[in-house]
């Protein structure tokens, strides 16, 4: 599972009648699977004895790979046993890139952008300019010519938790001076 994640959790209440006012209420274990301090995903006011109930891994939750969830109820006070297998939770990719110049660059002022990876193990860069795919699976790309405006990208193409991270720098060039020549009347060329 990835943190932010939204799920569904099923219940199913057996033996017992809940009361008016019930809370069902889905509980994050710690890392270790123990209950001692759990983390509350979702608050349901329902009498009902069946069901799903949505929920939301904190994006804070930190990685690990014995958590546990569990359905508590309030009225009557009822712990209910956690899912049978432990479950991995990681705090989605990032990526940032850096570029030894961004501003002031000439038309041909070599650039190395660098990207960084964060929360994923083999990542697979893909670079673009202007949506167009450059470069190759490295974690910098150099590009030698430019125009003003270019948007530099990189993303993931593939990450083991949530949606692919991208990352982009526009690039601002010092405009080429125009030089113009003009005769002067008074001097005679040949």
């Amino acid at each position: 599972y990835c943190s932010s994640l939204q799920g569904n959790i099923r219940f199913n209440v057996i033996g017992v009648k809940l009361e008016v006012g019930n809370d069902l209420v889905v509980e994050l274990s710690e890392a270790v699977g123990s209950f001692a301090s759990p983390v509350v995903l979702a608050t349901v006011n329902t009498p009902y004895l069946m069901g799903n109930i949505a929920f939301t891994i904190p994006a804070e939750t930190p990685d690990g790979n014995g958590y546990r969830l569990r359905v508590t109820s309030t009225q009557p006070a009822i712990v209910g046993a956690p899912n049978s297998r432990d479950l991995t939770i990681q705090a989605p990719s990032t990526l940032t890139i850096a570029a030894t110049q961004e501003t002031g660059l000439c038309v041909d002022t070599p650039v190395v952008f660098t990207a960084t990876a964060g929360n994923i193990a083999a990542p697979v860069f893909q670079w673009r300019v202007n949506n167009t795919v450059v470069g190759t699976n490295s974690a910098t790309y150099e590009k030698t010519s430019h125009k003003d405006g270019d948007v530099v990208t990189c993303r993931f193409l593939s990450t083991s938790c949530g949606a692919s991270p991208v990352a982009s720098i526009t690039l601002s060039l010092i405009p080429n001076p125009t030089v113009t020549l003009a005769a002067d009347p008074g001097i005679f060329l040949c």
